[in-house]
């Protein structure tokens, strides 16, 4: 009878690994095709469920069958962090990540450029605003030359003009006597 019940349960867990090799098999082709379809598909549950575990059993009340279908199961749908990392995997993943990478690198090159071309344009202004400042000191010092010697001038000419105007008007007075 022991022997009976060890053939039994033997030939019950070869059946439950086929099953369970079954259902991997399933899973995978489900998976791939959802990949590639870009769509879920909806897998039927397949329960297998171990009666020798944790179970004290007696084989008179084992049945002739026991059913493993339900016809009720809920589908089998991928979350969307499985699908972002089964879909990775995939060519069209593959191929978009390859194009995300190059026009990555495309930026980074624009990126690079542009630094060196705003180092090159600071270096630029750097000179430019020494060029001003030295400007600003030689107008400066003009402008102070040039004031010394205008004022001196200026006094010259308002001194002349103010002979001249005053002697048109002496002239103007005396037309009028």
């Amino acid at each position: 009878m022991q022997a009976k019940l060890d053939k039994l349960q033997m030939e019950k867990r070869e059946v439950e690994l086929e099953l369970m090799k079954a259902k991997s098999a399933l899973h995978k082709l489900a998976v791939q095709n959802s990949i590639t379809q870009n769509k879920s598909i909806d897998i039927p549950e397949i329960t297998v469920e171990r009666m020798d575990e944790g179970c004290d059993a007696k084989p008179e009340s084992f049945t002739e069958g026991v059913q493993t279908d339900d016809d009720g199961s809920e589908s089998y749908e991928m979350s969307p962090s499985t699908r972002s990392r089964l879909g990775s995997r995939s060519p069209l993943a593959q191929r978009e990540r390859k194009q995300l990478e190059e026009r990555c690198a495309e930026l980074q090159t624009q990126l690079n450029a542009a630094s060196e071309m705003n180092a090159e344009l600071e270096e630029v202004k750097r000179a430019m605003m020494e060029e001003l400042a030295e400007l600003k000191r030689c107008y400066k010092e003009n402008m102070e030359n040039s004031q010394a010697i205008d004022n001196s001038e200026l006094n010259q000419v308002l001194v002349y003009s103010f002979v001249i105007f005053v002697s048109k008007e002496r002239s103007k007075m005396r037309s009028l006597e």
